[in-house]
């Protein structure tokens, strides 16, 4: 066999087992996604946001949505590439010996490429057919595969839907729950005046476990720009994740709730999902955006929550400086996190309800 010819099978071998690999991570394995499809949404939204940024300020939201969606379908185009331009490369070193042409003359490389297509798409002209049992199998198994990714990609496609309507069933009870203030006090308080709050609590910690499986399970999600922005997971992190502060450390510690452990519970699933989203949006240490921190500003917000909290409890000081360093380090934390992933996707702070900056005194 020539050596060329053996560099084709190697290659077609090699796009085929990254198509497999890459499918079987981001669609059927639930922990992760293909490194194939994790590079594609890097380079795809950095592409994205370097185009955008001539567009200048408030009129990148639309762009970016739509560069969100493309996403999606360049996703599926690559699987069907990686397994189109494969299969063609086995071809390749048999398209003269091992196949009958109707109109002989053409390229080999058309050739392969041409019948490549017409297998994974199952149309099957007939002007190119393979005479070797071999060859048959092959463009049989082709077939099959073809098949196969047409029903992963739908697969796909539903369950990316099936988490974006999930996240806007919650975004939008979020929102409807505080009145459309979006603020997070606003949704601590209406939690704490249910007549059963520990179940409410224990319903909205399903709710965010639920929401960030599918996160994890569909991250191009994080790109999907929502039109909506109080729809998106952005939104959902920043007002659960303060709520849940403000109940964990605003009230006084022989409270009920606060140590009520679906709010611990919603603490660490909101911290995860802070990871996340800087693991996406590569958020830096000095992201632009509110941050608490320590200072008078901040110390002043947080005996506001608890003054909103548990008035009754105004006298109640023992450990707040304590409390209170961690809720401005777990609130500081998530805001900046929130407020670069919201410039990221184009949302000002006021579309998901962020508090103005705050100088430290």
């Amino acid at each position: 066999m020539d050596p060329l010819d053996l560099v084709a099978i190697v290659a077609g071998v090699a796009l085929l087992s990254v198509a497999t690999v890459d499918i079987f991570l981001t669609v059927m394995h639930y922990d992760g996604y293909g490194p194939a499809s994790r590079r594609l949404y890097r380079a795809w939204w950095w592409t994205a946001r370097q185009v955008v940024q001539r567009f200048g300020p408030g009129r990148a939201a639309r762009p970016l949505a739509a560069a969100g969606t493309a996403m999606l379908l360049a996703t599926i185009l690559m699987w069907i590439a990686l397994a189109w331009i494969g299969f063609a490369l086995l071809y390749l070193p048999f398209i003269d010996d091992g196949f009958m042409h109707s109109a002989p003359g053409g390229s080999p490389w058309m050739d392969a490429v041409y019948f490549s297509g017409i297998a994974l798409s199952t149309v099957g002209f007939g002007d190119v057919v393979p005479v070797t049992p071999g060859l048959r199998l092959l463009a049989a198994a082709e077939s099959l595969a073809g098949f196969a990714i047409l029903t992963v990609t739908i697969s796909y496609l539903l369950g990316v839907y099936g988490v974006l309507r999930d996240q806007s069933l919650l975004g939008a009870m979020i929102d409807d729950q505080t009145e459309g203030t979006g603020d997070s006090v606003v949704l601590a308080r209406g939690l704490l005046d249910r007549s059963d709050p520990a179940t409410k609590l224990d319903e909205l910690h399903r709710g965010i476990l639920s929401h960030g499986e599918g996160l994890q399970l569909y991250p191009i999600v994080h790109y999907l720009r929502r039109t909506v922005p109080r729809r998106s997971a952005i939104f959902i992190l920043r007002m659960v994740g303060e709520a849940s502060a403000h109940l964990r450390w605003g009230l006084p510690p022989p409270h009920e709730v606060a140590r009520d452990p679906a709010v611990a519970g919603l603490i660490r699933a909101q911290a995860r999902l802070i990871d996340d989203m800087r693991v996406h949006f590569e958020s830096p240490d000095d992201a632009q955006g509110a941050n608490p921190g320590g200072g008078v500003a901040a110390r002043e917000r947080f005996d506001a929550i608890r003054e909103a909290l548990a008035p009754e409890s105004e006298g109640f000081d023992a450990r707040v400086d304590e409390r209170f360093e961690a809720w401005a380090e777990f609130v500081g934390d998530l805001e900046r996190v929130v407020a670069h992933a919201a410039a990221e996707l184009a949302m000002e702070a006021d579309e998901i309800g962020l508090p103005p900056d705050s100088d430290d005194a």
